[in-house]
Parts: C-alpha cells; sequence; structure tokens
C-alpha cells in the first residue's frame, strides 16, 4: 500500500519589516501621536477649493490604513497644530480659524471624542497657537499662543488663567515638565530675537528665564523635550558665517538642567546639504533623541530628514526620505514597537505619513535559518499536546531540540 507524507517545517522566531509610507491627497500633518490601540492620530490641514484650508484630522490603524477622518473650520484659513490623545481616549486639537492673506485668524481649541467627533470647541482671542498643547495633572490643558501669551483651561475648555511675559516676541514651543510646570521657547526682543528659555509653574508664574545662542542662530522652528531623567533638549538650526561651510546650516543641539544651565552643546552638520530645518525631537528609550525635518540644498526642493543621536547629542545615523518637489517632517515619535512615526507635508502626495524600523529604516532584511541537518528529535506530540510515538492519517507535531517543529501527516 502506499504512503503519502506531507511535512511543513514551522521555524521559530521568523519577524517581517515594519515600515510602510502613506500619502495623503492634498493634506499635510503637523502633529501625530500614536493611540493607545497601536495606531496613530494625525492633525494639520487640507486644501479646499476655495484655495483656503480646513482642519483635517486622521485616525488610522498601525499600518497607517484610514479608520475615519474628519474636518472642522471656517470659510477662511483653518489649520490645527498640535493633536493630542488625552486620558478619556478622546482627542485635544489646538490651530487657528479664520485666517486671512491680511490678518491672523483665532487661537482654537477643539476636545473630540475618540472617533473625533466634536465635544466642544473655544476661540481665545486673535493669533496662532503654537505647535503644542499639553494636558495638565488636573486634566485641564496649557497651550500658547502667537506673540508672549500662555492659556491654561479646565477639561471643557474655560479659561482658567491667561498671562503674557514680556520681552517674550514669540512662543513657538511648549513642554510639560515633571513637577508640572513647563519649558517655554521663544525669541527674546531685548537680544536681537535670540532663542530664549522661561520656566513656569502650573499656575504660569515665572520661574525663571535664560537666553541662548548668538546673532547667527536661527531658532525660528526650536522643538524641545524633557529627558527621562537630567534635564531638557533644545533642538534648532544654526548658519555657519564663516570657515570652509559659511552659508550652510547645521543642526544645534543645547541640554540644559531645570535652573536653565547649558550642560552642553552640539553642532551637526549633514554633509552635501547647505539648507536644514530641524522641527521635532523626543528622547529615545535607549537614552538618544530622534529629531525630524527637512533638508535640501534650495527651498523648494526639500527632503524629509531622520537623524538619530545618542545621549550625549552625537550623531548615530541619518535617513532621508521624499519624492519629487518639497517634502518635510513636522513631527516625529517613537513608537511601542521601537520605530519611528514621521508625520509632515509632500508635494507629491507620496510621503505624508511614514513608519520606519529602530535603524530609520522603511524595509528590513530577515535571515530565515536552515534546520540543522545534526539536530535530534526530542519528542512528537499530537493536536491536543499529548506526546505520542506516531500514529498515521493524523496531524502529528515533531520537535527538535533547535526550536523547529515538522508537522507531518502519514496517510495510507
Amino acid at each position: 500500500m502506499k504512503k503519502l507524507l506531507l511535512i511543513l517545517l514551522c521555524l521559530p522566531m521568523i519577524g517581517f519589516g515594519q515600515g510602510w509610507i502613506k500619502g495623503y491627497v492634498d493634506a499635510w500633518a503637523y502633529s501625530v501621536d500614536q493611540t493607545s490601540d497601536g495606531g496613530y492620530i494625525l492633525a494639520g490641514g487640507i486644501s479646499t477649493p476655495n484655495n483656503h484650508s480646513d482642519i483635517w484630522l486622521l485616525k488610522t490603524d498601525g499600518q497607517g490604513n484610514q479608520q475615519w477622518v474628519n474636518t472642522f473650520g471656517s470659510v477662511e484659513g483653518d489649520v490645527c497644530y498640535a493633536v493630542q490623545q488625552t486620558i478619556d481616549g478622546g482627542y485635544i486639537l489646538s490651530g487657528y480659524i479664520g485666517e486671512t492673506s491680511n490678518a491672523y485668524g483665532e487661537i482654537w481649541v477643539s476636545k473630540v471624542d475618540s472617533i473625533g467627533n466634536p465635544l466642544w470647541s473655544n476661540t481665545y482671542g486673535s493669533g496662532r497657537s503654537i505647535h503644542s498643547i499639553e494636558q495638565t495633572n488636573d486634566g485641564g490643558f496649557v497651550f500658547g499662543g502667537t506673540g508672549e501669551k500662555i492659556f491654561k483651561t479646565d477639561n471643557n475648555g474655560n479659561l482658567e488663567w491667561a498671562h503674557n511675559y514680556d520681552y517674550l516676541e514669540d512662543i513657538i514651543h511648549l513642554t510639560k515638565t515633571l513637577d508640572g510646570g513647563f519649558i517655554i521657547a521663544g525669541l527674546d526682543t531685548t537680544m536681537n530675537m535670540n532663542p530664549c528659555i522661561m520656566k513656569i509653574d502650573s499656575l504660569g508664574i515665572k520661574q525663571w528665564k535664560e537666553i541662548y545662542g548668538s546673532n547667527n542662530t536661527d531658532w525660528q522652528q526650536i522643538s524641545s523635550t524633557q529627558e527621562i531623567a537630567g534635564g531638557i533638549i533644545l533642538v534648532g538650526e544654526q548658519e555657519f558665517t564663516s570657515g570652509p561651510n559659511i552659508g550652510y546650516n547645521n543642526v544645534w543641539l543645547i541640554k540644559i538642567n531645570y535652573v536653565g544651565d547649558t550642560l552642553w552643546e552640539r553642532s551637526i552638520l549633514v554633509d552635501s546639504f547647505p539648507f536644514i530645518s530641524a522641527r521635532s525631537i523626543q528622547q529615545t528609550s535607549d537614552g538618544g533623541f530622534i529629531i525630524s525635518g527637512f533638508l535640501g540644498n534650495q527651498q523648494n526642493e526639500e527632503d524629509i530628514i531622520l537623524l538619530k543621536t545618542d545621549a550625549d547629542g552625537v550623531k548615530q545615523w541619518v535617513n532621508i526620505f521624499g519624492g519629487s518637489g518639497m517634502d518635510a517632517s513636522f513631527s516625529v515619535r517613537q513608537t511601542l514597537d521601537g520605530g519611528y512615526i514621521i508625520a509632515g507635508l509632500s508635494e507629491s502626495h507620496t510621503h505624508t505619513l511614514i513608519k520606519t524600523d529602530g535603524n530609520g529604516a522603511i524595509t528590513s532584511t530577515i535571515n530565515i535559518p536552515i534546520p540543522n541537518p545534526n539536530r535530534k528529535l526530542q519528542k512528537v506530540i499530537d493536536i491536543l499536546g499529548r506526546e505520542t510515538k506516531g500514529k498515521k492519517n493524523q496531524p502529528l507535531f515533531y520537535i527538535y531540540d533547535d526550536g523547529t517543529v515538522e508537522k507531518r501527516i502519514v496517510i495510507e
């Protein structure tokens, strides 16, 4: 009688690459955050038929596939600069609405539920919100506006306090600190618009302010992040005004302690690219930092840059992404699997959202092991996990000492 032997070889610990690229037509993202379900929330703007923009809010799954999308806005220009998942599973957004070619619109903040339905929306005077909003320990929110004002609201958007800060021309970024206060990054009017850092407490009272940089430092798009332990990291750009790299920009990192003292500074030059803009920074799980922005040889043909440093601000690697035209990243976050999610603008509609692995790569290379010819059989089990000596006409699992498993069916 003939016998037929069917074998399925199961190899242990086979993984696949987790990188991908998504584009969204006529939309761009200023902010991205990984959500509690492993997906992503993006916020920015989307073009409208009247040549303005509406606020754009998009939720994706873990592979960047759209789950839902919502838009908000007026008949003029509207954009969202920051989005963050809140402790109740919804989202808080900040931006501006009603901007025209002649004037700023109004600072706008909105709370939506877990599927993007608005719960409330408020405006807080003329201007734009900055590229960050933080939920406070009491469930409220803190955000800043164009000029020198910081706002604090309760969980329903009702204003609790607002403070102006003298000689602070523009508030660009805001970071919550471990003591419940905030680090404010901006430009100082008393020192030729040099970058300054101000620390405020949970009530908005100024605790200290320090000025950094020199006249050749451009921190128009400064970003900051708090270290898990040790201080605050600030990132911006600096232009070389002399030497062989004159006219080039570099990435400038500063680490300060919690009273504003400079601990170290780092200058990172990316070869062959005279123009570079660093827009977002976050500390990574290994203690280093991930930075995103854009770079290029001219300002209308840029690509996205992803830059990784160690804990001392020393460059470890740089990766560049982009299609035709301008591509720029305004937000980067480390993901739960150790990779990175990058969001921004893509003129070719191809690079709005990018997911990489831990080395900043889109694809991963894996080696599938070949079974060891000298392996030894440890035991044979049936589909119920019971050890057996072998039976015909039913599936059996042959387990070897190198971790491989063979599924066999002997048919008579």
